[in-house]
C-alpha cells in the first residue's frame, strides 16, 4: 500500500515541478536547490506513509494477496477508509494534476501567441529593411506547406535550389548575416 501511495504521490510532485519550471520560473531554483528537493522527496514520503498507516490502527485492514505475494488493504473492511482513500489518493491528486496541466496549457498558448505576433512584426521589419533576405526569414519564421525540412521552402533560395545543395556553412554564414538585423529589430 505505501509503495502504491508513494508511486501516486510521487506523479503529483513531478507535475507539480513541471507546473512550477513551466509557469513560474523565477521561483524554481528556490523551491528546487538541494534542500528544496530533499522536503519534497520527504514530503511524498511522509505522506505516504500517513495515508498507509490507518489500518494498522483499525481503520481498514490489510490482507495477504497470494498470487501477488505482498500486503493490499483489503477495501470491503472499511467503506469510511476506502472512501477517503479515493477522495485523498485518487481525487486530491488527480484535481491537482489537472489544474496544473491546464496552467502549463494556457501558458504554452499564451507563449505562442506571442511568439507569433513577434514573429510577423520581425518579417514585417524583414520584408522593409531588408527585401531580399527577408524571403529566407519568411520561410523560417512561417514554414511552409511544401517544404522539404521545417521553415525551408521548395521555392525558395534556401540549399535545395534547383536540385542542388548548398553547404550548410555557406548557408549559416547567410542565415547569421540575414538574422543580424534582429537584433537590432528588438
Amino acid at each position: 500500500m505505501l509503495a502504491f501511495v508513494a508511486s501516486v504521490a510521487s506523479l503529483n510532485s513531478i507535475t507539480f515541478n513541471r507546473y512550477i519550471r513551466v509557469c513560474r520560473p523565477a521561483q524554481y531554483d528556490v523551491l528546487y536547490s538541494p534542500a528544496g528537493q530533499v522536503l519534497h522527496i520527504g514530503g511524498v514520503w511522509l505522506f505516504s506513509t500517513v495515508l498507509s498507516l490507518p489500518p494498522l490502527f483499525g481503520w481498514g485492514e490489510y490482507e495477504y494477496v497470494p498470487t501477488q505475494y505482498f500486503c493490499y488493504c483489503k477495501w470491503g473492511s472499511s467503506l469510511p477508509y476506502a472512501i477517503f482513500m479515493i477522495v485523498v489518493c485518487f481525487g486530491g491528486t488527480s484535481t491537482m494534476m489537472t489544474s496544473c496541466y491546464l496552467s502549463i496549457y494556457r501558458t504554452y498558448t499564451r507563449s505562442n501567441r506571442t511568439i507569433s505576433a513577434s514573429g510577423n512584426r520581425l518579417l514585417a521589419a524583414s520584408l522593409t529593411s531588408f527585401p531580399e533576405s527577408g524571403r529566407y526569414l519568411r520561410n523560417y519564421v512561417m514554414g511552409s506547406r511544401n517544404s522539404f525540412s521545417p521553415g525551408i521552402s521548395r521555392r525558395s533560395e534556401g540549399p535545395r535550389r534547383q536540385g542542388s545543395s548548398i553547404s550548410l556553412t555557406k548557408y549559416a554564414a547567410q542565415w547569421r548575416h540575414n538574422s543580424s538585423f534582429l537584433h537590432k529589430a528588438l
